[in-house]
């Protein structure tokens, strides 16, 4: 059986896609925090390593959609693909940089509701 052919564009559209939902989830998360402070202090392992999985985890996401776009770019040298792969690699990294910036702010909180501390880059590296 062999796969329908998708041209670069519609494949730079779907990733764009993809990155723009992670972009929706971490607008969702900076407004509503995951976390109430009374489970912070109960558990930092339910709460805030959770969070940094799941940040490893989107940000992973973020950087293979960023290096999709820029391979298809790459392959189809053609000025229709640049754009949407632009559009592309721009909506990833905005939402890897929005994963990033939760996980922050959480980490903050939990060092100041805890003390704490955290490694390098909040305790992700």
């Amino acid at each position: 059986m062999r796969l329908p052919h998708m041209s670069p564009g519609l494949s730079l559209r779907v990733i764009a896609l993809i990155g723009l939902a992670v972009v929706a989830l971490g607008a969702y998360q900076w407004t509503h925090p995951a976390y109430t402070d009374a489970q912070i202090r109960a558990s930092i392992v339910d709460t805030w390593e959770v969070s940094a999985w799941a940040t490893m985890a989107i940000l992973s996401l973020s950087a293979v959609l960023v290096l999709a776009s820029l391979a298809l770019a790459l392959r189809y040298n053609q000025r229709q693909v640049w754009r949407p792969a632009a559009t592309s690699i721009l909506v990833a990294l905005c939402g890897g940089a929005l994963a990033y910036a939760n996980h922050a702010m959480l980490t903050v909180r939990v060092i100041a509701l805890t003390g704490q501390t955290f490694r390098s880059w909040y305790g992700l590296f």
